[in-house]
């Protein structure tokens, strides 16, 4: 009750800004029960309700039906099932409700949104100076599929992104990062034989719509390896990606809006960014994911073609 007082109290001065559905703008349409549609890896969402609502189904079928539905209609589909074992589920995979992994499916799923919906963008940033709260929100991370805390973290962590890139004039430019392995059919062939031919000509082509960066994992206790991938850039690539090559022991620090590896990459759950998972359904080959991020990202006809 208190804590609600001082919420108000910072509102009235314009500090704060309580996030609720029955409120006027822009708390309302940052609410997660606005209709913001968007997609989210291939799936459709009438809002983000619905997918928040569609992660306590196991059935993708019924996963797919609920995140399609509008914000209030989600909210009656809600169940406490996962409560007992704190799993969750998004395309037949479970989430540790408690895990690392989990968290980054939320960060990634709410920049899709902030992305490709125009008006919660402009809503969000609406709110530039102001602290987030959401006063009726639950704070259990055991209870709740989304805390507080979470919620409004993340809001303000992608209004600090946008300010950040509007000022270094790179917004429009979105950075995709590659695990350096995925490039070869094989773990066991990296650095030995030539990468996949159309692995390199998928980011040559993305070079011209985007900022593509390599990303190799190393180990302290093997200092010949970062020397060695340096050398397989430069003799595969005809150094197009070698001043963009990240080698790194610590995956956290790689920050990008999409991140493009495999089932091996030991990446998937340490860095940000929407996934894409070459060899997956959906992704089953590179062709198919310089689709996916062409239509994403309104990249005009001559680009695809250069």
């Amino acid at each position: 009750m208190f804590r609600n007082l001082i919420i108000k109290y910072q509102e009235w001065r314009g500090r704060a800004l309580d996030i609720w559905s029955a409120k006027s703008y822009p708390a309302n349409v940052l609410s997660n029960l606005c209709s913001n549609g968007f997609r989210f890896e291939g799936v459709v969402c009438g809002s983000m309700e619905g997918f928040l609502q569609a992660l306590k189904q196991k059935d993708p079928d019924k996963q797919r039906r609920i995140c399609s539905m509008k914000g209030h209609k989600a909210r009656k589909m809600s169940v406490a099932g996962w409560q007992t074992d704190q799993i969750v589920w998004w395309k037949g995979q479970p989430f540790d409700r408690q895990s690392r992994a989990y968290q980054h499916l939320l960060q990634r799923v709410y920049q899709a949104m902030f992305e490709q919906n125009e008006r919660f963008r402009q809503a969000l940033m609406a709110t530039r100076g102001k602290t987030l709260c959401h006063s009726r929100g639950c704070r259990d991370p055991y209870r709740t599929i989304l805390t507080e805390q979470e919620f409004c973290g993340i809001l303000m962590q992608m209004r600090q992104q946008y300010d950040q890139r509007e000022r270094g004039g790179t917004f429009g430019r979105k950075r995709i990062l590659v695990d350096m392995d995925c490039l070869w059919a094989d773990a066991s062939e990296v650095g030995h034989t030539p990468p996949l031919a159309d692995a390199v000509r998928a980011l040559r082509l993305l070079e011209h719509s985007f900022e593509v960066c390599l990303v190799a994992g190393v180990s302290c206790a093997e200092s010949p390896s970062w020397a060695e991938r340096a050398e397989w850039v430069c003799a595969y690539d005809g150094g197009v990606f070698r001043e963009r090559l990240l080698l790194t022991t610590m995956p956290s620090l790689c920050r990008g809006d999409y991140f493009i590896g495999n089932r091996e990459s030991a990446f998937c759950a340490d860095t940000t960014g929407e996934w894409i998972g070459v060899g997956d359904a959906l992704f089953p080959d590179w062709e198919h994911v310089l689709r996916y991020l062409w239509e994403q990202n309104g990249c005009a006809a001559d680009e695809k073609n250069k």
